[in-house]
C-alpha cells in the first residue's frame, strides 16, 4: 500500500512539473512548522492532562485565589500560589508577581516577564502558514493556466501532425494535476493553521483574563493615572 501511494505521489509530481515540486517543498516546511507548534503548545499547556482545553472555569477559580493574595498585598505568596497552578497563563503571571516590587510597576514587570519567557514564540509561523494557504491556491491556478496554454497551443498543429494530440492531452493532464496538488496542499495546511489559530486566541484570552483580575486586585489609587495600569498585555 505504501509503495502504491509513493508511486502515485511520484506520478502526480511528475505530471505537475516544477510547480508541483515547489508546492511539495513548501508543504514540507508547513509540516515542520506544524510539528514545532504541536510541541510548543504541548510544553506550554501540558496536554497530558488537557487542562488547557477544559474551559475557563478552573482558570477563574485559581486566579481568584491569586487575586485575593494580591489584594492583601502578599505578592510573594500570590506568586507562589500562581506558580503552582496547572494553567500556563496563571504560572506566567506568577513569575511576574515574583518580580513585582509595587503595584505601580505591574504593567512593566508583566510585559518584561512575558517577553523574556515567550518572546514571539506564541505567534511563530502564523503568517507563513496563512501565506502558504494563499500561495498554494495561486500555484494551482498558475499550473492550470500553464497546462491549458500548452493544450491550446497544440491544437493548431493536430491536423498536420497527429503526434501533437498527445502533447495537447498532456497539457490538460498538467492543468488538472497542478490544480489538484494546489488544492490538496492548501487543505492540508489549513489543518495545521486553524488549530494553531484557536490555540493562540485561547491563550491570549486566558492571559487577558488573568491580568484583568490581578489588576483589579491592586489598590484603587493605582488603577488610573500615569502608571498605565489599564493596559492589557501586548500581543506576543
Amino acid at each position: 500500500m505504501i509503495a502504491g501511494l509513493t508511486e502515485y505521489a511520484a506520478d502526480v509530481l511528475s505530471k505537475s512539473g516544477g510547480i508541483g515540486l515547489v508546492t511539495a517543498l513548501v508543504l514540507f516546511v508547513c509540516f515542520g512548522i506544524g510539528l514545532e507548534r504541536l510541541l510548543f503548545w504541548r510544553n506550554l499547556w501540558g496536554f497530558g492532562s488537557m487542562l488547557g482545553l477544559r474551559g475557563l472555569g478552573p482558570l477563574e477559580k485559581r486566579t481568584n485565589r491569586v487575586a485575593a493574595l494580591v489584594r492583601s498585598g502578599r505578592y510573594a505568596d500570590a506568586a507562589r500560589q500562581a506558580r503552582r497552578a496547572p494553567q500556563a497563563a496563571v504560572r506566567l503571571m506568577g513569575l511576574a508577581l515574583g518580580e513585582l516590587r509595587g503595584p505601580d510597576g505591574w504593567p512593566a514587570t508583566r510585559d518584561r516577564v512575558l517577553l523574556r519567557t515567550l518572546g514571539g514564540n506564541v505567534t511563530l509561523g502564523r503568517r507563513f502558514l496563512m501565506t502558504a494557504v494563499q500561495g498554494f491556491g495561486l500555484l494551482g491556478m498558475l499550473g492550470t493556466c500553464k497546462g491549458l496554454y500548452a493544450q491550446l497551443s497544440s491544437f493548431s498543429s493536430v491536423a498536420a501532425e497527429p503526434a501533437a494530440l498527445q502533447t495537447a492531452m498532456g497539457g490538460m493532464g498538467e492543468a488538472f494535476t497542478t490544480t489538484l496538488v494546489g488544492l490538496a496542499a492548501a487543505g492540508l495546511t489549513m489543518l495545521i493553521y486553524l488549530p494553531n489559530e484557536v490555540a493562540i486566541e485561547r491563550f491570549q484570552r486566558e492571559l487577558r483574563l488573568v491580568d484583568s483580575q490581578i489588576r483589579a486586585a491592586f489598590p484603587e489609587r493605582g488603577q488610573s493615572g500615569r502608571d498605565g495600569r489599564g493596559e492589557s498585555p501586548r500581543k506576543l
